[in-house]
């Protein structure tokens, strides 16, 4: 099996797990990628994240994970792709410890968690499919390296496949599903006074 049908195989079993919250009336977000790429000074982002936002787009799985897109996206979401480096200059001194696993300039946060663990790219392969998923547990305060894209470790919490769940809100662990609802749906239920995941 070539790498890119493991990325393709990860996001099928991703899209068996993964329904549309009922009230969901948007799918997907639209990006120029290549322009995305460039703002962020990658040569791509992974495939199996460019499939998931053009599938779903960006917002939260059961309120849970919120899922991160590009600055560049035709989306209100407010929650972009941004590099640690960015994100953490002078913070958080855990995350910035020595058992961190790449440089902040090579930490590419693609999500965050309910519970504010950190959802990162390993950025350090010239090839982005090959760049593994790094959560910092905030419950824990340490970070975990996973050897799979953002779909594979997605699947991988929904069925329990680790030794341990990795972040700190276990709701997802094994759950075998879960409904996504985009960040735009959100706001408009928000607005009009419903909280979506009641």
């Amino acid at each position: 099996m070539t790498e890119e049908n493991v990325v393709r195989d990860s996001f099928g079993d991703l899209r068996e797990l993964l329904t549309f919250h009922a009230r969901s009336e948007k799918a997907g977000d639209v990006l120029d990628w290549e322009s995305a790429a460039r703002e962020l000074g990658v040569r791509s982002l992974p495939a199996d994240y460019r499939e998931f936002v053009t599938a779903y787009g960006g917002g939260s799985i059961e309120d849970n994970i919120g899922i991160n897109v590009p600055a560049s996206a035709d989306t209100a979401y407010a929650g972009p792709i941004k590099w640690l480096s960015v994100e953490r200059s002078g913070g958080d001194s855990a995350v910035r410890s020595a058992s961190r696993p790449a440089a902040p300039a090579e930490l590419l946060r693609w999500g965050a968690t309910i519970g504010a663990d950190g959802l990162y790219w390993v950025a350090v392969d010239a090839d982005p499919d090959r760049w593994p998923v790094a959560v910092w547990g905030r419950g824990d305060a340490k970070w975990t390296v996973f050897d799979r894209g953002m779909a594979g470790f997605l699947v991988g919490m929904l069925r329990a496949e680790f030794a341990f769940c990795p972040l700190t809100d276990e709701s997802l662990w094994g759950a075998g599903g879960a409904r996504f609802l985009h960040a735009e749906d959100e706001l408009r239920m928000d607005e009009a006074g419903f909280d979506a995941w009641e």
